[in-house]
């Protein structure tokens, strides 16, 4: 099992001698990802109920939930300003892995590749490849280059390959990037058509032990089944959660090392690999945060179980 504690940027923007903040995922550079077209909030204008603005110094988007709203920075006003989470082209570098950013075709981005030896791109719809390319900016070398075809060849009969709809991995965790402590990523998304990215994090990958078999994932639906007086059900769609149960094993001269990675791990998202093989389950892979652990030493090897339950 490896970690990897994602890289996360502050975006700030100061107004009416106020500082506010927003944490996203990476050192972002350029994204070609388009936002749709919400009007940019403005001191001077007078916005009704309802409408939406968009205050790109955040990158997020507001609605507005009273009869009208003048001179009320959103951000600044929270009752009167509902905050409806990151804009498109920011929303695989927030921390909410079930809003995705959608692109037409191919999506392009920057991002500081400074430092890290990891990538991991999380609850994709309908993309058929990636690329991506490292470059050392003190050289000018290129230090990783890679494409991915996404496609999963699941044929297992002839109704599948004559019948089965073509489908991608939804989720992909790279560990051989190069290290370099100035250094650009450039990641190439292709799709057939509309492309969806929940999440894109980068940062340094460290080992937390052997994940043995016992280990298991389940998914915990929120979605919620609704019965009338009159016997009618409703169903409304929410999301999930993903809840990885590992057994791991490490050396018992590691304990104290591994407790201290572990409990600074609290407090904070991680993205946790409990099958690191190439071609592992991406199933067991998740970002959250850890429920409990609990380790016993004994003779020469320990085995410690892990509950880790990802974001929604």
């Amino acid at each position: 099992m490896t970690y990897l504690v994602p890289i996360k940027n502050d975006m700030e923007v100061a107004y009416n001698n106020s500082i506010y903040t927003v944490k996203y995922f990476n050192n972002i550079i350029s994204t070609t990802a388009l936002d749709k077209a919400n009007t940019d909030w403005d001191s001077t204008t007078s916005f009704a109920k309802d409408s939406w603005v968009r205050v790109p110094g955040l990158k997020r988007v507001y609605r507005c939930a009273s009869a009208e709203s003048t001179d009320q920075y959103p951000p600044a006003h929270p009752s009167v300003w509902i905050d409806y989470g990151a804009t498109n082209s920011y929303k695989m570098f927030d921390d909410i892995i079930g809003s995705q950013t959608e692109f037409d075709t191919s999506l392009t981005l920057r991002l500081s590749g400074s430092s890290v030896n990891s990538i991991a791109f999380l609850n994709m719809d309908g993309i058929s490849s990636i690329s991506i390319t490292q470059t050392d900016m003190n050289t000018g070398l290129i230090i990783y280059e890679n494409t991915i075809s996404l496609q999963e060849f699941g044929v297992l009969s002839l109704y599948d390959y004559w019948y089965r709809p073509i489908s991608y991995r939804r989720d992909l965790v790279l560990d051989s990037l190069g290290f370099s402590t100035d250094a650009e990523l450039e990641i190439t998304f292709t799709s057939g058509g509309i492309g969806k990215i929940g999440a894109v994090v980068t940062g340094l990958s460290d080992y937390l032990g052997i994940t043995l078999y016992g280990s298991k994932v389940r998914l915990k639906d929120y979605s919620k089944y609704t019965v009338d007086d009159y016997g009618n059900t409703s169903f409304t769609k929410r999301g999930y959660a993903r809840i990885i149960t590992g057994q791991v094993l490490i050396d018992t001269n590691l304990v104290d090392e591994t407790m201290t990675k572990l409990s600074a791990l609290r407090g904070g998202l991680t993205l946790f690999v409990a099958d690191e093989r190439q071609d592992g389950f991406a199933s067991m892979s998740t970002l959250g945060y850890i429920e409990e652990i609990e380790i016993e030493p004994t003779a020469s090897k320990t085995k410690y179980p892990i509950k880790i339950i990802g974001v929604i």
